[in-house]
């Protein structure tokens, strides 16, 4: 197959996207001026939740929060995440979220918001249900201890914007858990293995 032959193809999807995204931008302002509009009676709401004892009814984003959202949104392209390895496709949402962010502080993001950027732009699940994909993301999130930091029971940034270096396992805990799950600290010793023969 001529690969040469599809790049025409492949540019005017890419023109057919770009275009999309130019329909679109209006639409996103005209939908931040509203949020702009509401926030104050959402606050207010809150406001009278908080006097109630009660949990706020309303999530309120500050445009700040918003903006860098939608920046990194805009980064990605619509198959960015198809095909890839789920736990690099969240490290690279983190990171992307990261550099949209003009503040230089972590921008850590809960398992939803990751989930849903990465079924925006072309990760398919291969899970029966919602749940059972977003536990999928939160256990490859926690078992990429090498990147990714958790920050609490359902909150992940990248380990580098903590200063902490990376978690590598030894290839004899990886291999004692190829085994049947046994503790590195139990493994027996190569030397030890070698002096009782």
């Amino acid at each position: 197959m001529d690969t040469n032959a599809l790049l025409p193809a492949i540019d005017a999807l890419k023109a057919q996207v770009a275009a999309k995204e130019l329909e679109i931008a209006p639409l996103r302002q005209q939908l931040a001026a509203k949020d702009a509009e509401i926030n104050p009676l959402r606050e207010m709401a809150n406001g009278l939740c908080e006097l109630a004892n009660v949990p706020p009814v309303f999530v309120i984003k500050s445009e700040k929060g918003a903006a860098a959202d939608s920046a990194a949104s805009l980064k990605f392209r619509p198959d960015q995440f198809f095909n890839k390895d789920l736990s690099e496709s969240a490290v690279e949402y983190l990171g992307a979220k990261k550099a949209a962010d003009t503040s230089g502080d972590p921008t850590p993001a809960t398992t939803d918001e990751i989930y849903a950027a990465l079924i925006a732009h072309g990760y398919t699940f291969t899970g029966t249900s919602e749940i059972n994909n977003k536990s999928a993301l939160k256990t490859a999130l926690t078992r990429n201890t090498s990147q990714v930091a958790k920050i609490k029971d359902d909150l992940y940034g990248l380990r580098k914007w903590y200063g902490m270096r990376a978690k590598y396992k030894t290839s004899s805990s990886s291999s004692a858990d190829d085994e049947g799950g046994q503790d590195a600290n139990d493994a027996e010793k190569p030397s030890e293995a070698a002096s009782a023969k």
